[in-house]
C-alpha cells in the first residue's frame, strides 16, 4: 500500500511538472504575435500578465476562500488547480509565473526584436525542456539541483531556437549565455543571499541572453 501511494505521488509530481512547463510554453503566443505587431506593445502585454500574477499572488496570500457567490466558487476551483501546479518549495504563489512574464516583457522593452524573441523563446522552450530532462534523466549534478543532462538539453535546444533568429556564431554565444543564466541562481552565494528571490532564472535567462545577443549584433 505504501509503495502504491508513493508511486501515485511520484506520478502526480511528474504530471504537475509537465503541466507547469506547458504554462511556460504559453509565452510563445506573445512571441509569435511580436513578429507581426509592435514589439513594445507585446512587451507591455507581458508586463500586464506579470502584474496580474503579482496581484493574484497577493490576493491568494492574504484572502481566504469563500463560496458565497458563483464567481467566488469558480475562483476557488481555479485557485486550487493553479496551486496544485506550484512547487512545494515556492516562497510565494505564482512567483515563477510573475518572473517569467516580467523577464520576457523586459527583454521586449529593452532589446531589438530578434534578440528579445530569441531570448523569450529560449526561456519558454529550453528552460522547460531542461527541467523535464533533468528530473527524468539527470544523474550527474554540476551545481545545486542542476544536472549535466538537463543543462546539455538546455544548451542544445537554446542553440536550435536561436538559429531561427541569428547566425551560428551569435546563436552559440546566446545559448551559452542563457545556459549560464539558468545555472546562476544555484550558485551558493546567490542561493543563500537574502536577495535570492530576485535572482530567478525566469528573469535572468531573457535578460542575460538578450543582452549578449544584442551586444553581438552591435559588434
Amino acid at each position: 500500500m505504501k509503495k502504491e501511494r508513493e508511486g501515485g505521488e511520484a506520478a502526480f509530481k511528474r504530471e504537475s511538472e509537465i503541466l507547469r512547463q506547458l504554462v511556460h510554453l504559453s509565452g510563445l503566443v506573445f512571441i509569435a504575435l511580436a513578429q507581426f505587431i509592435d514589439k513594445m506593445f507585446v512587451g507591455i502585454l507581458f508586463m500586464l500578465a506579470a502584474f496580474f500574477f503579482f496581484l493574484y499572488s497577493e490576493y491568494v496570500s492574504k484572502c481566504e476562500k469563500n463560496h458565497n457567490t458563483l464567481l467566488s466558487r469558480i475562483e476557488c476551483k481555479l485557485r486550487d488547480f493553479a496551486l496544485m501546479l506550484e512547487r512545494k518549495e515556492a516562497r510565494r504563489p505564482f512567483a515563477g509565473a510573475f518572473w517569467f512574464y516580467f523577464g520576457a516583457g523586459l527583454a521586449f522593452l529593452l532589446f531589438p526584436l530578434n534578440a528579445a524573441s530569441a531570448a523569450g523563446a529560449v526561456l519558454a522552450i529550453s528552460d522547460s525542456l531542461s527541467t523535464i530532462i533533468g528530473k527524468k534523466f539527470g544523474k550527474r549534478r554540476i551545481i545545486g539541483k542542476k544536472t549535466l543532462e538537463g543543462t546539455a538539453a538546455f544548451f542544445a535546444s537554446a542553440l536550435f531556437v536561436c538559429m531561427f533568429f541569428f547566425n551560428p556564431a551569435i546563436s552559440i554565444i546566446g545559448a551559452a549565455a542563457a545556459a549560464f543564466a539558468e545555472l546562476l541562481p544555484e550558485w551558493k552565494r546567490i542561493s543563500s543571499s537574502k536577495f535570492s528571490g530576485v535572482f530567478d532564472d525566469n528573469l535572468l535567462i531573457p535578460i542575460i541572453a538578450g543582452f549578449a545577443m544584442s551586444l553581438l549584433m552591435i559588434l
